[in-house]
Order: C-alpha cells, then sequence, then structure tokens
C-alpha cells in the first residue's frame, strides 16, 4: 500500500475522533451547567430523577 492510501483514511477517522470528542465535552458542560440551574430553582435534579423513574415502574402484586 501507498503511504497516501492508509494516510487519507487515518485523517478522517482522526477527525471524526476529534469532533466526537468535542462534542462529548460540549453535552456534559450543558448537563452540569441544567444541574446547576435545577439546583438553583430549589429541586434536587437527582432526587427528581428517582421520583420519575420510580413513577414509570408497574406496580406488581403478587397476590
Amino acid at each position: 500500500m501507498n503511504e497516501p492510501d492508509i494516510l487519507y483514511p487515518a485523517i478522517f477517522v482522526f477527525s471524526m475522533l476529534l469532533i466526537g470528542l468535542v462534542l462529548t465535552m460540549w453535552e456534559f458542560s450543558r448537563l452540569q451547567k441544567r444541574k446547576q440551574q435545577m439546583q438553583e430553582k430549589g429541586g434536587h435534579v437527582a432526587n427528581r430523577e428517582f421520583h420519575a423513574s420510580r413513577d414509570n415502574v408497574p406496580n406488581v402484586s403478587r397476590f
């Protein structure tokens, strides 16, 4: 194989990796800002998520 045959796909893969890394960092910063805003409003995010997930579980009775 020639060097350009390996170089061009490697550049493409590396650029996709960088884009994914940047988008992941952006998403985590958005989550942190959202959590901070929810705490400032007076509600605890983890507590609300717990109650929301608990409400979605069906109540199954054995009797």
